[in-house]
């Protein structure tokens, strides 16, 4: 069953209860994943939707931020960090990841340049960016509090 997903530009307040409730469900109540940048003029936060409905199933945001991983730059003329994706539990495996993740992808072709996508993936998660292309830079890392990591990136072309 194919299901009616809109992914939209939002501000950043619309998506704070959904990336808290999957990606920090051991904040204290009232305590929201805000990360550092969430208001910086460059950065973008996108929510999913189904049909007409006003509660996000799916959200990420885009800053632009340098790559902390060596990376083969090429003709990479800036660098983008996905941050705070995140699918309700009784929406996933349905494809609203990926229809953010293609929105993304879309916008940062506009650039008309080469882009360099890239994020901290959760080991759960790998496989999935894995799937949409993505690749691992480097050995795992731990987030304290949260569990490991890889640095993933892939070149969007303009």
């Amino acid at each position: 069953m194919k299901i009616d997903v809109h992914v939209r530009v939002v501000k950043s307040s619309a998506i704070y209860g959904l990336r808290t409730a999957v990606l920090r469900p051991h904040f204290p109540p009232g305590k929201l994943a805000i990360f550092e940048g969430d208001e910086d003029d460059t950065t973008r936060h996108y929510a999913a939707y189904i049909g007409t409905g006003d509660e996000p199933v799916g959200c990420a945001t885009l800053m632009q931020r340098d790559c902390p991983a060596p990376v083969e730059s090429g003709e990479v003329t800036a660098m983008f960090q996905l941050r705070g994706m995140a699918v309700s539990g009784d929406h996933r495996r349905k494809g609203i990841g990926q229809r953010v993740i293609a929105s993304i992808e879309q916008d940062l072709s506009q650039v008309r340049h080469a882009v360099l996508l890239w994020f901290n993936a959760r080991k759960s998660a790998v496989a999935f960016y894995e799937s949409a292309g993505y690749a691992m830079l480097g050995e795992e890392f731990d987030v304290p509090g949260i569990g490991p990591h890889y640095v993933m990136c892939k070149v969007i072309e303009g």
